[in-house]
């Protein structure tokens, strides 16, 4: 199951660590159940949530997929736009547009890997 938040990561802690079962038993000696444990990770979840990044759009899967269909040693404004549009929706940033080469170069990969699990899974 896909992590909602840091509530669902610590929850996964506290169950690895065996804290969880130890917790577990001794209210279940006392009689009584631990209800703290389920409104604090839906709390914490919500107030820190993953950053899932949402799926593809069919459009910015063509997108991606004229883009990386020819090898390029050069990125066009408008390629770059495109990309981050992409990048800034499904991570949920605020890239802006870069004449960075090191910065242009990371956006690439980024979404040549988003691209390649894309196709993958589908």
């Amino acid at each position: 199951m896909k992590s909602k938040g840091l509530g669902d990561k610590i929850e996964n802690v506290l169950k690895k660590t065996g804290i969880k079962k130890i917790v577990n038993k001794i209210f279940t000696k006392k009689g009584t159940e631990c209800g703290g444990c389920d409104k604090r990770k839906k709390w914490l979840n919500e107030k820190f949530p993953a950053k899932n990044p949402s799926g593809l759009k069919i459009d910015e899967h063509e997108v991606l997929k004229e883009f990386f269909s020819v090898k390029k040693n050069y990125i066009s404004a408008i390629e770059q736009k495109a990309l981050i549009s992409i990048n800034n929706r499904v991570f949920n940033q605020k890239l802006e547009m870069s004449s960075c080469p090191s910065c242009v170069i990371t956006l690439v990969n980024k979404m040549k890997t988003l691209f390649e699990n894309y196709e993958e899974k589908n």
